[in-house]
């Protein structure tokens, strides 16, 4: 996971990175996030790079935290998004700690852990249940 690479990759980001939110044909992430969500929830979208997901969560939830370590595609984010006032942006980098004051209801991490360095990873999903009430969503 390389910031600088993140953060040059925030003007060609929509044409060059594989685009889960619109790939999502059969609607399965979407249909998760549904069964999950509650405006009294709070929810973390970590990786959220330039905030694909943040028009369909923010709606559903009382609160969202939009977490991403490329400060470049954070800012694009809530450039876009500046209308939804209940996302908050956050310049976190999830290998290294991250607490939360309160833990978030739902976790949305979308393609963020995809590396093939365990001790990149391992931190990360450390991070990740640290700031969680684990709940599954059970494929019907």
């Amino acid at each position: 996971m390389d910031r600088k690479y993140w953060d040059k990759k925030s003007k060609t980001y929509n044409s060059e990175v594989f685009d889960v939110f619109m790939s999502d044909k059969n609607g399965i992430i979407k249909s998760c996030i549904n069964k999950l969500a509650s405006p009294h929830k709070t929810l973390g979208d970590i990786g959220c790079g330039n905030g694909k997901w943040l028009s369909l969560t923010s709606p559903k939830f009382k609160k969202v935290d939009a977490i991403d370590f490329s400060e470049s595609l954070l800012k694009d984010a809530e450039k876009k998004h500046s209308h939804l006032k209940n996302i908050t942006y956050l310049h976190v980098d999830m290998t290294r700690g991250f607490k939360k004051p309160q833990n978030y209801d739902v976790i949305l991490c979308v393609n963020a852990i995809i590396t093939d360095n365990y001790s990149i990873r391992e931190p990360f999903f450390k991070n990740i249940f640290g700031n969680t009430i684990v709940e599954y969503v059970k494929e019907d």
